[in-house]
């Protein structure tokens, strides 16, 4: 029978921990225990899990660049849905989104937006309600200061005594 030596370290700045499971390629830890065997058994403990999730999830959300597939699904396995009942939420056929998530296809402007928004929403992250208010907020107070546009003419005509109203 072998025994086991098991070696314990902190994962640091200079050797942070490779969270792959996230489903997510560039995510690392600092901070957490990593117990590892001379036998090649390995395990890393990851406290309050769903706080570290969310936090990844409002990071990919507020990021500038578009969203990738492995984005996609992560945000999508976070609020724990399948892929049918999403893509229907985010009004994209469930085939597209599959060959996105895939990383076959690049989702568009509009749907990238509509995912971002949708997962806000369904979230009820706080923080991401708050920036869609002050995004929304902005967008219309932009268009109130744009100059009006001369209103168009509102033609009327009567004749025996009614009145109809012409296209300007």
């Amino acid at each position: 029978m072998h025994s086991c030596t098991w070696k314990e370290s902190i994962s640091t700045q200079e050797n942070p921990y490779h969270f792959t499971d996230s489903g997510l390629r560039n995510v690392y830890l600092i901070g957490v225990r990593r117990v590892e065997c001379d036998c090649g058994e390995k395990y890393v403990e990851i406290p309050a899990i769903k706080q570290l999730l969310s936090l990844m999830a409002r990071d990919v959300v507020m990021k500038r660049e578009a969203l990738i597939g492995d984005e996609i699904r992560f945000l999508r396995k976070h609020l724990g849905q399948k892929a049918a009942d999403f893509s229907l939420k985010v009004g994209l056929k469930p085939e597209t989104l599959s060959r996105v998530e895939n990383g076959k296809q690049q989702i568009g402007k509009r749907a990238d937006n509509y995912i971002r928004i949708y997962y806000a929403l369904a979230s009820k992250d706080e923080i991401l309600l708050d920036a869609i208010k002050e995004a929304l907020d902005t967008v219309l107070t932009e268009q109130r200061k744009k100059p009006l546009r001369k209103p168009p003419k509102t033609v009327a005509r009567i004749e025996h005594d009614e009145w109809t109203l012409d296209a300007a």
